[in-house]
């Protein structure tokens, strides 16, 4: 109750914004006190100089530690001591976004809405594999990837800012260099406010008739394209080209082919099977499949530097797979791919 001034200023912006905006240039000012003191202390000549500056020192040199306190800061690094609301980790299977978080964590496949339905944060805490992505967590060949497929990636100082794709026209939404990206992407569910639901008016996996609607609510609907499969596939067509020609080549690949190419840089065959199961959580990928055909499995997942691959326990190369992807050459047989960021 005696800090209520603060708490309502934090409740407001929230805390951990507060917090961690703050606190470095509370720190610094500490440390700047306690030098100051230091010399201070250092420079004295007079017994009751030397104990008033001692104290100052002292008072100072605590200045981290009683402002963390003043702050509360120890109810923001420790959850459990601000007891919160249970959180809702597992959707209603009956409404639109617990369609896609089901489909997302048995099915790998990848969300995207372009009226901002899913923000990043919630789609990482239902797990749900989402497009819309913040830009410090990936590397520069995703921005160029769907910069080079969709003209209006980041087209103003606004979407800048919230560093999502978000068309500036919701008639946009199903443009040829849009559902380029998404194919490329590996996207395979969508989500709309109720009836403002934008399909695709000149061919391709995203036209109205080929996405069957999921659920709905009195809010939002979802919807399945099903010529789009899982984020890991087996391509039917690789081609090969130079590293600065594999963003012209995907934008001249007809858009009822896109989903069937894989462009790299190097000779590899085509291969073919199945994922049996998967498992995603954070720095690392699990597939099993049966593969009937050795060649080429894509992960529609940034490929960057760190990366490991281990096919059965074996550690593999990697290859880079349409300008921003990852590719692994898997045997035939059996298969347990296992993939690693080891920083």
């Amino acid at each position: 109750g005696q800090h209520q001034a603060f708490f309502w200023f934090a409740d407001k912006y929230a805390p951990e914004q507060v917090y961690r905006h703050l606190n470095p240039f509370l720190n610094a000012f500490g440390i700047i006190l306690t030098l100051w003191s230091i010399q201070l202390l250092l420079n004295a000549s007079e017994p009751k100089k030397y104990r008033r500056h001692f104290i100052l020192f002292c008072l100072f040199c605590c200045f981290p530690s009683w402002h963390d306190n003043f702050f509360n800061v120890e109810a923001i690094k420790h959850g459990a001591r601000r007891p919160a609301a249970p959180f809702p980790f597992l959707l209603s299977d009956r409404s639109p976004l617990g369609q896609v978080q089901i489909k997302s964590r048995s099915e790998d496949r990848r969300h995207f809405s372009s009226q901002e339905i899913l923000y990043p944060d919630w789609s990482g805490a239902f797990e749900i594999l989402d497009m819309r992505i913040i830009y410090g967590m990936y590397p520069a060949k995703i921005i160029e990837l769907n910069r080079g497929l969709f003209t209006g990636w980041l087209r103003d100082a606004d979407q800048a800012v919230h560093r999502i794709v978000k068309p500036e026209n919701p008639n946009e939404a199903m443009a040829e260099g849009l559902q380029r990206d998404l194919i490329v992407n590996r996207v395979s569910l969508l989500s709309f406010r109720r009836g403002e639901a934008v399909f695709s008016r000149i061919g391709g996996p995203y036209s109205e008739g080929k996405c069957h609607l999921l659920a709905q609510n009195q809010w939002i609907e979802s919807y399945l394209c099903p010529e789009i499969g899982g984020v890991g596939y087996f391509p039917k067509i690789i081609q090969v080209a130079s590293p600065q020609g594999v963003l012209h080549d995907l934008n001249e690949i007809p858009l009822n082919l896109i989903t069937e190419v894989a462009i790299t840089d190097k000779e590899t065959n085509v291969g073919a099977g199945k994922v049996t199961s998967f498992y995603r959580q954070g720095d690392e990928l699990n597939y099993d499949l049966k593969v009937e055909k050795a060649g080429l499995f894509v992960v529609a997942d940034t490929y960057f530097q760190g990366w490991r691959a281990y096919v059965n326990g074996k550690s593999v190369d990697i290859l880079l797979v349409n300008h921003a992807f990852k590719g692994i050459n898997l045997p035939k047989g059996e298969v347990k791919l296992h993939l690693q960021y080891e920083p």
